[in-house]
């Protein structure tokens, strides 16, 4: 029993990893220096096989289980370096992070004046999938001079209903500066994606809204702003496009 939190731990099969060893040599001094979990066995939690976080998840985070760390506060997240590294987070976690970020300040269809969830969603949506991929964001001039392109072009109507869907998916990626791309982009699924997709297209809310999703169509980035988070959808959507994206050269 944890006389702290009254809960009762359980031993981890890993424990021998947490004990201390006799300091007969280098290798074993150097051990009992860097006991895992801040403190091996010395730090009791460490005994739980079942706890998270040392039992303090407001505080502190860990992703593997292996350490404890200060999380990145939601206003500094956005905090980057100049060689994009984050305040406080290893270096495994970073590109994790920078997802996220990227994710978060994502242009959407209200940055564009279309406060209107079944508005130009699916056109962000596939301008989402070259930005997801490069990890960059189209900036609101690149949005706007895509829409006037696509227009001309006819791969996309005024309204945003969109006919060439691999037209707009290659313009967002050459416009982020990757000019030899090819995108396999499939008919409507039903929620089951092949081995060589990337990303997906979710249709949503009664099938008037459509964000971006993994490989195998669970929820990435919704294009609509919503004022309460708690309202987008991100269940089980009603059918997915497969993408998938073949690179041949590097982004400039």
């Amino acid at each position: 029993m944890d006389p702290k939190y009254s809960m009762w731990i359980s031993t981890d099969p890993a424990l021998g990893d947490y004990i201390p060893k006799a300091p007969i040599h280098e290798e074993a001094k150097k051990h009992n220096q860097n006991l895992p979990g801040m403190g091996g066995v010395f730090n009791h939690i460490n005994g739980d096989l079942y706890a998270y976080a040392g039992n303090n998840p407001v505080r502190y985070i860990d992703p593997d289980g292996r350490e404890l760390g200060m999380p990145v506060e939601a206003d500094r997240i956005s905090a980057v370096h100049a060689n994009n590294n984050f305040y406080g987070v290893p270096p495994e976690y970073k590109q994790i992070l920078k997802q996220l970020e990227n994710r978060r300040t994502r242009i959407t269809q209200n940055d564009i004046k279309i406060p209107d969830p079944s508005g130009p969603c699916y056109f962000r949506s596939l301008q989402a999938i070259a930005e997801e991929k490069i990890g960059k964001n189209l900036n609101y001039n690149q949005i706007r001079e895509a829409c006037i392109a696509l227009k001309a072009s006819n791969a996309m109507e005024a309204d945003y209903s969109i006919s060439k869907h691999n037209c707009i998916i290659k313009d967002a990626f050459s416009r982020l500066g990757c000019n030899s791309v090819e995108i396999s982009f499939s008919e409507k699924k039903q929620n089951v994606s092949s081995p060589k997709t990337e990303y997906t297209i979710r249709n949503v809310l009664g099938g008037t809204h459509f964000q971006l999703g993994d490989s195998k169509g669970n929820f990435l980035w919704d294009p609509f702003k919503y004022q309460d988070t708690r309202n987008i959808d991100k269940g089980k959507p009603i059918y997915i496009r497969e993408i998938e994206i073949y690179i041949d050269m590097e982004v400039q």
